[in-house]
């Protein structure tokens, strides 16, 4: 259950991208919206009830809920109000490059990689492992902030 609640944001996204969009009346005015600006706004609302939804039912929001809500209205606030594609295009890169400085710094201003600091309670491995593993993501956002670029324009 926990994993379902997990992803139901982005099940919900998903969703609502599909089939959401489209001309909607309201208050006498005529919308359109596209299928992005509706998924978004379907995704915020889903997260933001999943953490009132832990904060009710466990009386504390988990750290990730916590970093995913704040991500979400930041990020999904900018492009609600920017309704700017090359914003929508370009955000996932930024994401992508941001987490990879996140983990960049990490490693040379500390004496844990982020990957260590975020999982080391969970499993015990090597250093050596830590900072394979933290290279690892490393190349793997900066290849998906490019992969990013080359799919929104080509």
């Amino acid at each position: 259950m926990k994993l379902f609640t997990d992803f139901l944001p982005i099940i919900l996204f998903f969703i609502a991208y599909k089939f959401g969009g489209g001309v909607y009346h309201w208050n006498g005015q005529e919308y359109e919206v596209a299928g992005i600006y509706a998924a978004t706004a379907v995704m915020m609302v889903a997260t933001l009830v999943q953490v009132l939804y832990g904060l009710l039912r466990h009386g504390k929001v988990e750290r990730q809920h916590l970093i995913t809500f704040i991500l979400v209205m930041v990020l999904g606030g900018a492009t609600l109000w920017l309704q700017n594609p090359e914003f929508v295009m370009w955000k996932p890169t930024a994401v992508n490059w941001l987490f990879a400085l996140a983990f960049i710094g990490a490693r040379v201003f500390t004496d844990k990689t982020l990957l260590e600091r975020l999982m080391a309670a969970h499993m015990q491995l090597p250093t050596v492992v830590w900072s394979r593993l933290n290279t690892a993501w490393i190349l793997f956002f900066i290849f998906s902030g490019f992969l990013n670029i080359y799919i929104a324009y080509y």
